[in-house]
């Protein structure tokens, strides 16, 4: 469990090859829909961050005028965590405000959550009405935090969720195209020579530099702005909502 605990996020910054695609996009998802969203409000809302950890966004929040609440299973490197409980846990008995937050982010952490029927329920038992919940969870992606990992869902799986438990959907993003999902591919393993031949070295040490370029080029802005990618391929899930 404290290996769980301590691979926690303290900011929204690559640390991996394989990351850096998906959190570029998660990130500017996350503050251009929290931006938006602020407007709405003449004076400070409430956010609860689900599955907080280490708090990345939190300062964010904060800077743009939101009173952050921080829910997650463990407490956090920095004894920053308001609730600890389970998203699919029974809340009722436990001493988290119900129907009290104006806006709920819950980025990257539903693919940890066994139980989801419980866990939209709750979702609403915390949101006032007219709520907004902002969502993210990847599509494409490695395991990680095993073994609790569970779900890699498509954007149809979290819409019908949410409107199932009383939410109108108001955006649902395919994020990133197909050379994001194979930069994160190429970012998400190594290779070694299968034996101490030399040729074997050879082969493996050329590998390498394949990938490293591979990775350089799917990543570069000028393939980008003159490539047009065809694909139903995407990374993540971006899901925008509010309690009706």
């Amino acid at each position: 469990m404290n290996n769980v605990i301590s691979s926690r996020r303290v900011d929204y910054k690559f640390s991996c090859p394989r990351d850096s695609f998906m959190t570029k996009i998660i990130r500017n998802h996350i503050e251009f829909e929290l931006l938006d969203c602020i407007k709405l409000y003449d004076k400070a809302p409430r956010l609860i961050d689900i599955g907080c950890g280490n708090q990345p966004f939190r300062t964010f929040v904060e800077q743009i005028g939101f009173k952050y609440t921080g829910m997650d299973i463990y407490q956090n490197d920095f004894g920053s965590v308001d609730f600890i409980a389970s998203i699919d846990s029974d809340i009722s008995k436990l001493s988290i405000p119900q129907y009290d937050f104006d806006v709920i982010l819950c980025t990257e952490v539903l693919e940890h959550v066994a139980t989801w029927d419980t866990a939209f329920e709750n979702f609403s038992k915390l949101l006032k009405e007219k709520g907004k919940i902002l969502i993210t969870c990847p599509h494409i992606y490695p395991l990680h935090e095993e073994p609790f990992d569970f779900w890699r869902p498509t954007i149809y799986a979290i819409d019908f969720m949410a409107r199932k438990h009383g939410f109108a959907v108001l955006k649902n993003i395919c994020a990133g195209n197909a050379l994001d999902v194979l930069g994160t591919i190429l970012g998400s393993f190594y290779t070694l020579p299968s034996t101490r031949n030399n040729i074997d070295r050879i082969i493996n040490r050329l590998f390498h530099i394949f990938n490293s370029a591979m990775t350089t080029f799917v990543s570069s802005e000028l393939i980008r702005n003159r490539v047009l990618v065809k694909s139903n391929l995407y990374l993540s899930n971006i899901l925008v909502a509010e309690k009706i």
